[in-house]
């Protein structure tokens, strides 16, 4: 009974402090890439991180990697939240998103 009390209090606060993912629009100007997301939900976002899925189009190593950047800024209902990361020209992005808590 102890261990599934246990279990159970652990797995609360693993739920409690959950991220979860919200993906945003990805632009690009030159080899800056933005990517711009508008609070459509009913609460304030606590933006923890924004992430950048990339392609490598020529030169050695992963194909596919991820530039993640910790922003903590928090985002009110209807409010806009962009940011931007600036890569070489070998590699292209193809998504973004935030990571609120």
């Amino acid at each position: 009974m102890k261990a599934l009390l246990a279990t159970l209090v652990t797995l609360s606060a693993f739920s409690a402090h959950a991220l979860e993912s919200h993906y945003g629009k990805l632009s690009q100007r030159g080899h800056v890439y933005t990517c711009t997301l508008t609070n459509k939900t009913n609460n304030t976002l606590d933006m923890k991180y924004v992430e950048f899925s990339f392609l490598r189009i020529g030169g050695h190593g992963d194909h596919e990697f991820t530039v993640r950047n910790r922003i903590d800024e928090r985002v009110r209902t209807g409010e806009k939240i962009s940011n931007s990361v600036s890569q070489s020209f070998v590699q292209t992005a193809y998504g973004c998103k935030y990571i609120a808590r």
